[in-house]
């Protein structure tokens, strides 16, 4: 099984009934293995087996947030 790559997104517009609808979006793909969303800071922390960058911006659009950047290394928390 493998294991994950660390991906961090963020995200404008973005509060708690968002932020659920979201996490439900996202949890129906096999390939994201752990979603960690915090939305007073506006960002979305995931573990995946490829870049889910694509699922990810079509969510936000669900939810009614903009999709504004991907997060370096550095910058994930």
């Amino acid at each position: 099984m493998a294991r994950g790559k660390e991906y961090g997104y963020l995200l404008d517009g973005l509060n708690s009934e968002r932020a659920e609808m979201i996490k439900r979006a996202l949890r129906a793909i096999p390939e994201i293995k752990s979603i960690s969303i915090r939305p007073s800071q506006g960002t979305i922390q995931l573990i995946a087996t490829k870049d889910p960058e694509t699922q990810v911006k079509i969510a936000c659009e669900v939810a009614g947030c903009v999709f504004r950047l991907k997060l370096g290394r550095g910058q994930l928390a």
